[in-house]
């Protein structure tokens, strides 16, 4: 599914975006070198809270955020056990 069918467009989000629902914004402050991790609840179409990961980092100039919706990754399949046949004598 993708974020435009989970949630509203970016477009309708406000020009400034304070605390709540964006629990993010009051960690900029602290923001250093090192990029900052954090997660928000934030509600879908259906006004159901969801978990969105945020990722924060600055150039000393501007802030960047990245926001998106955490999934579970699926386990890989582990390769089968592959046996040498013998050699026929």
């Amino acid at each position: 599914m993708s974020w435009a069918e989970r949630y509203e467009p970016v477009q309708v989000w406000p020009d400034i975006i304070a605390t709540p629902p964006y629990s993010f914004v009051s960690s900029i402050a602290s923001l250093g070198d090192e990029e900052q991790r954090s997660a928000m609840t934030y509600p879908d179409l259906n006004s159901e809270p969801t978990t969105l990961q945020v990722e924060m980092w600055s150039n000393t100039y501007k802030v960047f955020v990245l926001i998106w919706v955490a999934q579970r990754e699926r386990p890989k399949r582990r390769p089968g056990i592959i046996v040498p046949r013998a050699r026929a004598a």
